[in-house]
């Protein structure tokens, strides 16, 4: 019986919370005038570089090196 309810309100938990949560949040543009208009920026790939730590490094199906 334990089983059983914590199989109906977990998901149940996990429904109502997400919706909470994702109220919080902010719709995105919906293209790049609008969001330059709401004073968002473009981050070049350089910034972007500063905030990720270390070397990103992606191999494909055959092993060979992604860039």
């Amino acid at each position: 019986m334990s089983t059983f309810r914590s199989a109906i309100l977990v998901p149940l938990f996990m429904a109502v919370a997400t919706t909470t949560f994702a109220a919080d949040f902010p719709q995105a543009p919906p293209n790049q005038k609008e969001a330059e208009a709401q004073g968002l920026q473009r981050v070049s790939l350089e910034e972007l570089k500063k905030f990720i730590p270390g070397i990103v490094g992606n191999k494909g199906f055959r092993g060979e090196s992604i860039s």
